[in-house]
């Protein structure tokens, strides 16, 4: 099956179709620098969430890349955001 990307601030409605089928779906994305609505809490624990929750309904193990030494009290939000997800 070939790869697909998808935006991760998409419903999980959107993108459910595009796991559909996976074995594995990974994220390897940050909201640490981006245009407009882009934060760690908007993509790094909001997005992946959505990710998971579609990976989740299409059956499908899910790969997390973080950050060493994420924790839901580090002073850097990204750092927490990762924690979240």
């Amino acid at each position: 099956m070939a790869a697909a990307a998808i935006t991760v601030s998409a419903p999980v409605w959107v993108a459910l179709p595009a796991v559909q089928g996976a074995q594995v779906v990974v994220s390897a994305v940050h909201g640490f620098a981006g245009a407009g609505r882009v934060t760690p809490a908007t993509v790094d624990r909001d997005g992946n969430a959505r990710l998971v929750a579609a990976a989740q309904r299409a059956v499908a193990e899910m790969v997390l890349v973080s950050v060493i030494g994420a924790g839901r009290q580090h002073p850097i939000e990204l750092f927490r955001m990762k924690a979240e997800a």
